[in-house]
């Protein structure tokens, strides 16, 4: 072999394959201190593998021919996955009973559809007793390139005949769609630094969306035994896929569990209740598993009322109505505060609200309001707390009806109506007739029927108006009518 050869041969290499030059270099390469006769054994010893990684790709250029053809080929163990999973293809190389002992290739791909996300040495030359050197290559991703990945025997006189995986390629789903996995720039050498003939096969993948949904959770149980809440846990299902698990509390929606929590915390529950989760899982392509899984728990009775309010008092002094403010107890299961007005129930109060206004009083007149306090789990607390406040007096009494007048005439009859005062406190219209009292016309009513009379006869009515506070208009107003003959 000619000096021109080996030097054309050395450069052809560390232009094309500069990290296996160096490779190969600091693999014979001496430490510092060594003597100068172990330097030279080094030089010596690395000197063949280096002249024969040149040799086989200055060669390369010369395809000679083989028996049969070398294979190589872009191999997928599915033509279609799911997007957002991650896959393998193996680039594998069948010799068909060549000696070969050095393999390189890029590999070109729809970037916006998968991504590399690393390369890795295949089972190809590493056979028993046989030492490689594997340089996984540079990929970008934005590109669809990945380039410049070559495997190489190191053992002197080693070659493999045998089928192979040079390399795995491990890639990400990331959009729907069919990438074309291309090679290229493939050579493939035998011992002697020649390049064989190849026969390269590439192939696709389909990235598309799973129409299976994922299994069922498993193990669903309650992990707690409490008042107010309910800790279940479960085990998630295998399916690398799995997004995510629909949390379902007595039948309404509360909220989605990521894959790998694996529990669901319901707070805010009521003592001695009982509960029931429901579950769903939910795949990353959205396919929702349509079979329930479901548990049902009961909280800790509570049999602890809570304290009573405080500071119960009028904060107002109104004629018409009394606000009654209190202290709520720091009870933190306080529910309601049951207000009685005089006896009577008359509201539940919320906790936090802390205020009771009743109203359509009369004027100048006691009212009790008495409490008592529930807990959300129906404990009532059987203690009173109860104040007395009176409203302020009414002196003044309403104006006078007007437009008092006869809208009839019959034989037996006189049927009289009018216009109500505006005051907001009118109670009623006094009602007289011929001096005699009769009734009482409550407010918004506005008239009055006399029967019974007797034909052809005056007749008439006299009215006060009298307030909720019984304040009494004294100005009477009247109007006389006569029966038909």
């Amino acid at each position: 072999m000619s000096m021109s050869f080996i030097a054309t041969s050395f450069l052809t290499v560390y232009l094309m394959f500069p990290a296996a030059v160096a490779i190969i270099s600091q693999m014979h390469r001496g430490q510092q201190g060594r003597n100068r006769t172990t330097r030279k054994k080094n030089i010596l010893m690395g000197f063949p593998h280096l002249l024969l990684l040149s040799v086989i790709f200055f060669i390369s250029g010369t395809v000679t021919g083989a028996a049969s053809p070398v294979e190589i080929s872009v191999n997928t163990t599915s033509q279609s996955v799911e997007k957002g999973t991650e896959f393998s293809i193996n680039i594998s190389i069948d010799p068909v009973n060549n000696p070969i002992s050095a393999a390189q290739f890029n590999l070109f791909f729809d970037g916006s559809l998968v991504n590399v996300k690393n390369v890795t040495e295949g089972d190809l030359f590493k056979k028993q007793g046989i030492n490689t050197i594997f340089d996984p290559g540079t990929f970008s991703n934005s590109d669809g390139t990945l380039i410049n990945v070559w495997g190489l025997i190191i053992t002197p006189g080693a070659n493999v005949t045998t089928k192979g995986t040079l390399a795995t390629i491990s890639l990400y789903a990331k959009n729907t769609g069919t990438s074309q996995l291309n090679l290229t720039n493939v050579i493939i050498s035998d011992p002697n630094g020649t390049s064989v003939q190849v026969n390269r096969a590439n192939s696709s993948i389909k990235v598309s969306y799973e129409t299976i949904p994922p299994a069922s959770i498993k193990n669903l149980r309650n992990a707690s035994y409490a008042q107010y809440y309910i800790n279940w846990t479960w085990t998630d299902p295998v399916d690398a896929d799995l997004s995510k698990v629909m949390i379902y509390l007595d039948g309404r929606l509360r909220t989605n569990v990521s894959k790998g929590l694996k529990y669901y915390n319901a707070t805010g529950l009521v003592p001695g209740t009982m509960h029931t989760i429901s579950t769903k899982t939910v795949d990353i392509a959205g396919n929702t598993n349509k079979t329930w899984v479901n548990h049902s728990a009961r909280t800790v009775p509570d049999p602890i009322p809570p304290a009573s309010i405080r500071n119960l008092r009028n904060a107002s002094y109104a004629q018409y109505y009394i606000n009654w403010t209190w202290t709520d107890p720091v009870d933190t299961d306080l529910s309601k505060v049951m207000v009685y007005l005089n006896g009577r129930l008359k509201s539940n109060v919320s906790k936090g609200v802390k205020y009771y206004n009743t109203t359509g009083l009369i004027p100048g007149t006691t009212y009790t309001v008495s409490t008592k306090t529930v807990d959300i789990a129906g404990n009532t607390n059987s203690t009173w707390v109860n104040y007395s406040a009176k409203t302020m007096p009414d002196l003044i009494p309403p104006a006078s009806i007007k437009y008092l007048k006869n809208t009839s005439y019959a034989r037996y009859y006189i049927n009289w109506t009018w216009t109500d005062p505006i005051d907001t406190d009118l109670s009623k219209v006094m009602m007289y007739l011929d001096g005699k009292f009769r009734t009482n016309v409550s407010r918004g009513i506005r008239y009055y029927n006399a029967t019974g009379l007797i034909t052809g006869t005056m007749y008439t009515l006299s009215t006060r108006t009298v307030d909720i506070a019984g304040n009494t208009n004294k100005t009477w107003i009247n109007h006389s009518a006569r029966t038909m003959p």
